[in-house]
């Protein structure tokens, strides 16, 4: 994780290559919330092998529209949020873990 935006701004600008922290890292995520929903470990690790697919992809976009990574990334994000909005536009109900 950067300390501040402008971090990956510099990183970008000196051509050093960022995965930033909630791409790289979503494994754990991806994990947890497939095991919530009760599907078995295959799909979760069919999810999570995905990452670098992903990270491929904003790597690619990075360089090829000369845009710091995070940036790339929070753009990818926010499409996928949007997307899952449009298929269900009202808050889903949380579900109590115990």
């Amino acid at each position: 994780m950067l300390a501040a935006p402008e971090h990956g701004v510099e990183l970008h600008r000196r051509g050093v290559l960022y995965a930033p922290d909630y791409a790289a890292n979503a494994g754990g995520i991806i994990y947890l919330a497939e095991e919530l929903r009760g599907h078995d470990l295959p799909t979760a690790a069919r999810r999570i092998m995905a990452i670098g697919e992903t990270l491929t992809k904003v790597w690619r976009t990075s360089r090829e529209q000369d845009l710091p990574p995070e940036e790339v990334a929070d753009r990818m994000a926010e499409q996928r949020i949007e997307a899952m909005r449009r298929l269900s536009p009202r808050p889903l109900p949380a579900r109590a873990v115990y």
